[in-house]
């Protein structure tokens, strides 16, 4: 029988956020009930698809024993509706949950914005998909198939080398409105670009306007064929907010105050790529290196309310873009806290190492915070500051 007296922390979402908050929020001092919904069983790296894409072997950690072990309780569910009004959250599956205090962190989804990409693209959205997508692109590889992926960013970066590096056979291109690394340092944009050209992948610029079977379509007229096209354009924010009538902005994130904190809602808190913060005027990228902060001091803020004592404003501040250009080369580009490059640069294996070493970190941390409940995980920022006063 549930203890009417023991506050109720629902967490939505079971990615880099929503189990950092998770585990911040069961260190609170005296009684708690925690509930976790996800509709995945599994945290998994997303940040590793391109490699489960190539055929590698990538992590997963399954959520309910881990969960259990702290005493927190978990829900493999899909999140219908949230009210913060009724303080409710309704699942697919029927059951109402009531709470005292929320964390909303489901994180982003491929934006599938350029028509045609739910019909004829693929998108990294899970692990389990891109297992099954790699027979599909080996057996391309065995006739020499040609994969277009969309987009210059991180995702599209990665994921066009582990491919062109995993399979010579493939003919990979990348398609986008502007050069890829556009937004580096000179020296950084080059050792991304020299990369792309010793792995053999073809760079497309132009303003993408549609995809159809076997070809995109460029506004300047061109129509490029394809055997697999992967959409890695852009991420949205979850739909849960803009559908429960929340105010969101163009890419469905929610604004927050500087505790995180829903507007009008003391006791909703949202983390991850669902909220939109800024430093310097400019929201933070969705990313890992974004989401575990945001989670961890979302869950430490709940954590102090429990307590009775102040939520802190939340700090950040960047250190560094990593790309892994698969598995022996990448580009480490430093940045200021506004993330803006700084000049210094670290290419080929070691940043390739580096890059690495960070995603068995991001894995790992999350892993062991969760069984051990000590809070291992510090950030760029004040997060070691912000820690010392709140647990």
């Amino acid at each position: 029988m549930q203890d009417p007296k023991k506050p109720v922390v629902v967490i939505l979402g079971a990615g880099y956020a929503g189990l950092l908050a998770c585990s911040r929020i069961l260190r609170a001092p005296g009684p708690v009930r925690v509930i976790v919904v996800s509709a995945n069983p599994y945290f998994e790296q997303r940040i590793r698809l391109h490699e489960t894409l190539a055929g590698q072997t990538t992590a997963r950690l399954k959520l309910a024993p881990v969960l259990a072990r702290r005493g927190a309780e978990f829900r493999h569910d899909r999140v219908l509706r949230l009210d913060p009004a009724r303080q409710e959250v309704e699942l697919t599956g029927g059951e109402v949950l009531a709470y005292d205090w929320l964390v909303h962190a489901l994180g982003s989804q491929p934006a599938c914005t350029i028509p045609g990409s739910r019909e004829h693209a693929v998108q990294l959205d899970s692990r389990d998909r891109m297992q099954a997508m790699h027979a599909r692109v080996s057996a391309l590889a065995d006739r020499k198939g040609r994969v277009i992926v969309l987009g210059g960013g991180l995702t599209a970066q990665e994921v066009s080398s582990e491919l062109a590096e995993r399979f010579p056979g493939l003919s990979v291109m990348m398609v986008s409105g502007r050069e890829p690394g556009a937004d580096l340092s000179p020296k950084a944009r080059d050792a991304l670009l020299t990369a792309l050209d010793e792995l053999g992948v073809l760079r497309q610029q132009g303003r993408i306007t549609a995809i159809e079977p076997g070809q995109v379509r460029l506004a300047e007229g061109a129509a490029l064929p394809f055997d697999l096209c992967i959409d890695c354009s852009g991420m949205r924010a979850s739909p849960l907010a803009a559908d429960s009538g929340l105010a969101v902005d163009e890419h469905g994130r929610v604004a927050v105050d500087d505790c995180l904190c829903l507007p009008g809602f003391k006791n909703v808190f949202v983390a991850g790529d669902t909220a939109r913060v800024e430093i310097a005027g400019e929201p933070l990228r969705m990313a890992c290196a974004t989401a575990m902060p945001l989670g961890a001091c979302a869950g430490m803020n709940v954590a102090a309310l429990l307590a009775g004592r102040h939520p802190q404003a939340f700090d950040f501040g960047y250190f560094a873009r990593l790309v892994s250009l698969g598995r022996r080369r990448g580009v480490t580009q430093f940045v200021d806290r506004a993330d803006s490059p700084d000049g210094a640069v670290v290419s080929g294996f070691v940043a390739a190492r580096y890059k690495e070493w960070i995603c068995r970190m991001t894995f790992s941390i999350v892993k062991w915070e969760l069984l051990t409940g000590l809070p291992l995980y510090f950030w760029p920022g004040s997060g070691g500051r912000y820690q010392e006063q709140v647990e």
